[in-house]
């Protein structure tokens, strides 16, 4: 069983902003922060304890935290989910610093749910 991280509401001016259907598998969505709650350092987060898997399925699920650079403060815990499911791209995101988000995008040339029936 993974360990559950802190996540620190004190370094974003935000928790869990809706982001739409901008899912981010790396990077941050730095507008949101504040800057460090431990040592307020406003630097360029840096990514620690990254893991990318891919299940039987082939859904592929990344991790990580976004850590202060300075003082290595857990900020928050970020998780990306992508998988294709019945001709369709699914992409997912959650992260107290980044938001959540989802996407759905078709697989074909074109996409069967914006052709216009006549």
């Amino acid at each position: 069983k993974k360990k559950k991280l802190p996540m620190c509401k004190a370094c974003v001016h935000e928790a869990m902003p809706d982001r739409g259907s901008t899912c981010l598998e790396k990077g941050a969505y730095l507008i949101n922060f504040k800057g460090c709650a431990s040592c307020q350092a406003v630097d360029q987060l840096t990514e620690s304890n990254r893991e990318a898997q891919e299940d039987e399925d082939g859904e592929e699920s990344i991790e990580f935290v976004h850590t202060c650079p300075r003082c290595q403060h857990a900020v928050a815990k970020h998780s990306y989910t992508f998988a294709v499911e019945d001709g369709f791209q699914e992409y997912t995101m959650q992260c107290l610093l980044c938001g959540r988000a989802a996407d759905t995008v078709s697989v074909l040339p074109q996409d069967p749910r914006k052709q216009a029936f006549f």
